[in-house]
């Protein structure tokens, strides 16, 4: 099941974090996704087969790192900082694997790397939840490899099982598409603003 909160944050606290995330942080200029040997081609492009080869040029992005399960550093730590506003109400035992992605506006849309998991695999002994913050609106959106769609909406926060396979999706209408990654153990308490809406994808 996934859960999607409209406006979770308050306003004053989401463009807070969109300021000190967006235009105060030093991104990394990283590939996007590792391929897992384990998956085909088509489990990884799914309707996008045939889009391999642009995918493939596509597979890029800026990436700021807040939490890590094998590496800690004090960049990470201040970084983190930056979105405890975000992390507070949003109620878990541990924290996995945090980080922040930007991917630049493309002429057509495309599948951002392909059908992936945020964490390994071995952490799924575990009960984990990967929850994704929509930093600006745009008609990027992620999707997964059943074909459900969560559209790029600032101040949104989706929270699935994060053993759904899932991809960003470009945007062409803006000049970027930028969204936190928040992996962390489960069961969450959510604790949501006053103007927030939920909805459920079954």
């Amino acid at each position: 099941m996934i859960k999607i909160y409209d406006n979770f944050l308050e306003e004053e606290e989401f463009i807070l974090i969109k300021d000190n995330i967006i235009f105060q942080s030093a991104w990394n200029l990283r590939c996007k996704v590792r391929k897992s040997r384990k998956l085909s081609e088509e489990e990884i492009y799914g309707r996008w087969i045939d889009k391999k080869a642009e995918i493939e040029f596509n597979n890029w992005q800026f990436t700021l790192m807040m939490k890590h399960p094998k590496v800690e550093s004090p960049e990470q730590a201040d970084s983190f900082k930056k979105i405890n506003t975000l992390t507070r109400k949003i109620d878990t035992i541990s924290w996995i694997k945090v980080r922040a992605t930007l991917n630049y506006v493309t002429k057509e849309q495309i599948l951002l790397g392909g059908f992936h998991n945020d964490i390994p695999k071995k952490y799924f002994e575990q009960p984990i939840v990967t929850c994704l913050y929509y930093l600006n609106t745009n008609n990027g959106y992620t999707e997964f490899e059943d074909g459900r769609k969560i559209e790029s909406v600032a101040n949104r926060l989706a929270i699935f099982p994060a053993e759904f396979r899932h991809s960003g999706v470009s945007c062409t209408d803006e000049l970027f598409r930028a969204q936190i990654n928040l992996n962390c153990i489960a069961p969450v308490e959510i604790k949501a603003s006053t103007n927030t809406s939920i909805q459920t994808l079954e």
